[in-house]
């Protein structure tokens, strides 16, 4: 008894169509809108994490402070965004930056943003990151909060004032 070629294509061509439909129906439910604003908390604890006024997970984490001008520091921040993978920024203020981050394989949309503000001489730098699907998140958001601290260097800005 031999191994049938067709039928082995047969199943592999089913399972890229149910994948594909799969992708095409999470891009249908959760269309990229921009936002306008920093969100005011976070819709589900166990699909978001906030560093922000109060903390939603990110145990340990505080809004970052920078000692440079607030307009550099959006510029490096939008920089680094734009490196990362499968990230597109839907908006850029004064004060707030909105992107989306997808999942790798089934392509879940993520939304990740930031509000920038002055406190004294800082810039400050507050971080949300929500899945827009879904109830659980399996940690996904938390690990993508804490590669924003752990790789944002904001070491090459030319110290300053945050109003510039």
């Amino acid at each position: 008894m031999g191994l049938n070629p067709s039928r082995g294509w047969k199943a592999t061509g089913a399972l890229l169509a149910v994948y594909l439909l799969l992708v095409a129906g999470i891009t249908l439910a959760a269309p990229d809108e921009p936002w306008d604003a920093f969100p005011a908390g976070c819709p589900h604890e166990s699909n978001c994490t906030r560093v922000a006024d109060q903390n939603v997970r990110g145990e340990g984490l505080a809004p970052m402070r920078i000692a440079a001008a607030r307009d550099d520091v959006q510029a490096a921040l939008l920089e680094w965004l734009e490196e990362q993978p499968r990230t597109r920024i839907l908006n850029s203020q004064d004060d707030f930056v909105h992107a989306v981050q997808r999942t790798v394989f089934f392509r879940f949309p993520d939304d990740f943003t930031f509000q920038i503000s002055c406190e004294g001489n800082e810039t400050v730098i507050q971080v949300q990151s929500q899945s827009r699907l879904g109830l659980s998140d399996f940690g996904v958001n938390e690990k993508r909060v804490r590669g924003f601290y752990e790789n944002f260097d904001a070491s090459a800005l030319a110290p300053g004032n945050c109003a510039g």
